[in-house]
Parts: structure tokens; C-alpha cells; sequence
């Protein structure tokens, strides 16, 4: 808390001490920061009873009353200064004399509280998604990403979405318009209001487990946030069958030899395609999240010791990544050419949709089963390879790969950012077959090494 931030302090001061023995008001002083504010009669005393000095009531037969009274002016001071606080610590600022003397005067009974207007569920929702903007991150320190304020909207639009099915519901129910039916409120969310709209988000949006599951967290999140500010009492957001849900991603990752098909395509005649591959093929080798590994700063390129040193966006962690042969071809191919001398960033959705084009042309047609669980049912499809690489592969091909590699693990994730190695053995692509053989290969070199 900076200097302008100290502290308040409170006096008493008789209002009349010429007549000794004639009950006089008591005012209270407050001063702060060269500010003045006085509450007069908060009690009334004799003047041969109170000590100016000590700021209290003498200790005196004369006064029976003394204990209680000294009890009361400590508990106006401890209010003050209480009040005073709580303002410093919510607005990282002193309050004005006209806020401090509202506040004080509720504090002390001198005055009827400001009545709080309790926003509605769907009031607060369309806050919580506009504060969005200004909302920090509690994991990176940094605003929200775009990403994140999209899926807040997303959320808010089915809440909107099924606020409608459950007035139908209701007003069949309760065999009423649905004209004459207020929105669901926080008091309406219960397990049943819970389970009905789950359904909504599996059987009306179709969405996969994946998504539904993030929906429901968020959905979490947003009652959680309205409790703390006490805006209600409603904890079933804290049920154990109050949950999302998520099933593990069957996503790919290429292997060495389908990278190099797409570092050999000679793609000269088409520079969206070519900083396309070129971008991709420094996920693969970097391990870095897109966010990161399309505009890494100049000054974290390190070539003299073929060192990448860079905090990354998510997790707000800085990491250090050797510089693969391939970046290393890369930074020299755009070298005086853009500031990094890498290549220029584009969008993660016009990436993708490019990179399938380039994955096609490096004739990755090998044929992927998937399943899915959609709308409810369990969906088994099946894909050519191409069509299921986007940019995330390449960071799942680089932990895959480095792993197969024989790279110790905790290496590995220092680089991904992987807290849990289960986290990161579900993260990987690997058969049985060549976990086996990334031991056998750790043998193998541990035998020559003996020789």
C-alpha cells in the first residue's frame, strides 16, 4: 500500500468544557490524508470526567458508567477505522470526506443503509460476460484471451437458449402462459435444473462431450463468482453430481517421416502455403501452443547458443527450448525479412483450414478411425489423415516424438508445460508397441555406454 494509503485517525473533543460538572456532547474527529470530518455527539459526558490525554473516561467512583462508556467510544473508533480499510482495499485509494462520512454514518446507526438492488441471474450473466474486457486471468496475470470472452458469449447464448425451453416446460407444468413467466432465476438451479439442461446442451446442441463438459464448468464459474459476491445463497453449483464432464481426445500427431514429406513439398509458387508449413514445422520442433510459436519475439531468439527463451502466454511460464536444425533453416530462410526472421503470423482458423491443404498435398492420406460422443450417442467415423491436422498437432507431435526419442519425460514437459506426467502420458500418441521400444532403446544406449 503506497504512503497517500497510511492510515485515519480518531479524536474526541469535548464541545463545551467551561462547565465542568454539566453533560456536554462528545464529537468524534476523524482526519486522513489532510482530510477532516467530525460527527458530533456520539456521546455526552461531564468535562471533570473525560481525559483529553488518554481520550477515554477517567477511572472515577463519580462515574459508575465509566468501563461502558469507554466500551462504546472504542467500538466508534474500531468502526471508523474498519469502514475506513475496507474502502482503501477495494479501491486502492483514500476515500473523499462525502464517502467517508456516508459509510461512517451507516456504520454507526446514524443512517439507513442504501438499499442493494439484487441483480436477476440473467442481469448478472450479461455483466459477468461484459466485464469480460477488463477481467485478468487468476492463471496467466494477463486479460482475458479472445478465445475465452467468445465462449463466455457462447454460454450466455444457451442459458438464453434454454431459458425458453424451460419456461415451455414450466408453463406446461404449471399449466400457465408462458407469456406470464418470469426467467429462471438463481433460486430456480437445482440438480433437476442441472440435469435438464445438459440434456439441452447434448440433445438440442449436439455438442460432444468435450464441449458440453467446458460449458457446464463455465456455467460452474459464473455461480460460483454471483455466490462470493453474495449475490445468493444458492450453493448446488457445489454438488458432487453438479459436474462437467470430458472423455479423452482422439487427436493425431505426425511422426518424423510424415514431417519431412511436409518440410520437402517445394511450395514456392504459393507463400500463403509456404509460411503456412513453415510455422507449423516450428510448432513440431518448438513444442510451443500456437499463441506462442507464431510470434515469438526477436529478442527470445537466441542463435549464438541455438536457445529459444521465452515466457509463454497461457501459463505465464518461461520456458527454454533448443533451436531444432529445422527452426534453424527456417530463421535463415526469412532472415532480414521480417523482424523475428520467421514467418508472418495469420490466424489460427485460416492456418487450419491451409494446413489441411498442405498436409493433402504431402499426400497424408492414411486412413484415421475416430469416436466421438455426440448428441448422446457414440459416433464412429472415419478420416484421411489430412483432414485432422491443424495446429495443434504439431505441439502433440513434438512431446509424441521427443518422447519416442527417448527424451526423459520431465524434460519433455518443461518445455510443454505439463504439471502431471499422467496429464502428459494421455497427451501423448504412443501404441504399447513403442513404449516398449523407447525402453528397449533406453537399454540399448545405457549397454553402449558401459562399453
Amino acid at each position: 500500500m503506497s504512503e497517500t494509503l497510511k492510515g485515519v485517525f480518531v479524536n474526541y473533543n469535548l464541545r463545551n468544557k467551561l462547565k465542568s460538572n454539566v453533560e456536554t456532547p462528545l464529537n468524534c474527529i476523524v482526519r486522513w490524508d489532510k482530510q477532516r470530518l467530525v460527527f458530533s455527539n456520539v456521546e455526552k459526558i461531564k468535562p471533570k470526567f473525560f481525559d483529553a490525554t488518554k481520550q477515554r473516561a477517567k477511572n472515577s467512583g463519580e462515574f459508575i458508567g465509566w468501563p461502558e462508556f469507554n466500551t462504546r467510544l472504542n467500538n466508534i473508533e474500531s468502526k471508523i477505522k474498519d469502514t475506513f480499510r475496507t474502502f482503501q482495499n477495494d479501491n486502492n485509494r483514500n476515500p473523499d470526506v462525502a464517502e467517508l462520512r456516508e459509510m461512517v454514518k451507516i456504520v454507526l446507526g446514524k443512517a439507513e443503509p442504501a438499499k442493494i438492488e439484487i441483480p436477476t441471474f440473467f442481469k448478472f450473466l450479461a455483466d459477468f460476460v461484459n466485464f469480460a474486457d477488463h477481467r485478468i486471468s487468476t492463471q496467466t496475470k494477463k486479460p482475458l484471451t479472445y478465445a475465452t470472452k467468445r465462449h463466455y458469449q457462447q454460454v450466455k447464448e444457451n442459458l438464453e437458449g434454454f431459458n425458453k425451453v424451460w419456461k415451455e416446460a414450466k408453463a406446461i407444468r404449471e399449466n400457465i402462459k408462458q407469456d406470464d413467466l418470469r426467467n429462471f432465476d438463481f433460486a430456480d438451479i437445482d440438480l433437476q435444473f442441472y440435469s435438464d439442461y445438459k440434456n439441452y446442451l447434448i440433445n438440442v446442441k449436439e455438442y460432444q462431450v468435450n464441449t458440453w463438459g467446458k460449458h457446464i464448468k463455465t456455467f460452474k464459474s459464473i455461480l460460483s463468482d454471483a455466490a462470493s459476491r453474495g449475490l445468493t445463497t444458492n450453493q448446488i453449483h457445489n454438488h458432487r453430481d453438479f459436474i462437467g464432464s470430458a472423455e479423452q481426445v482422439d487427436n493425431i500427431y505426425l511422426n518424423e517421416a510424415e514431417l519431412n514429406k511436409i518440410a520437402k513439398l517445394d511450395l514456392t509458387n504459393s507463400f500463403k502455403l509456404d509460411r503456412v508449413r513453415d510455422l507449423f514445422l516450428i510448432g513440431c520442433y518448438t513444442g510451443l501452443r500456437f499463441s506462442d510459436f507464431v510470434k515469438i519475439p526477436a529478442s527470445c531468439i537466441d542463435i549464438e547458443n541455438r536457445l529459444i527463451r521465452i515466457t509463454t502466454h497461457k501459463t505465464a511460464k518461461p520456458v527454454v527450448i533448443p533451436i531444432h536444425k529445422t527452426v534453424l533453416g527456417i530463421l535463415a530462410k526469412y532472415n532480414d525479412k521480417t523482424e523475428n526472421s520467421l514467418p508472418p503470423a495469420l490466424s489460427n482458423a485460416k492456418m487450419n483450414e491451409y494446413l489441411k491443404e498442405v498436409a493433402e498435398m504431402a499426400e497424408l492420406n492414411d486412413i484415421i478411425s475416430k469416436t466421438e460422443t455426440k448428441g448422446g450417442l457414440t459416433v464412429h467415423k472415419q478420416y484421411k489423415q489430412h483432414e485432422l491436422v491443424c495446429t495443434h498437432t504439431a505441439r502433440r507431435s513434438f512431446a509424441t516424438n521427443t518422447y519416442k526419442m527417448g527424451v526423459p519425460i520431465y524434460d519433455i514437459m518443461a518445455i510443454t508445460g505439463h504439471t502431471r506426467e499422467q496429464t502428459f502420458k494421455n497427451y501423448i500418441k504412443i501404441t504399447a508397441s513403442e513404449s516398449a521400444n523407447v525402453i528397449a532403446g533406453y537399454w540399448n544406449r545405457q549397454e553402449m555406454a558401459a562399453v
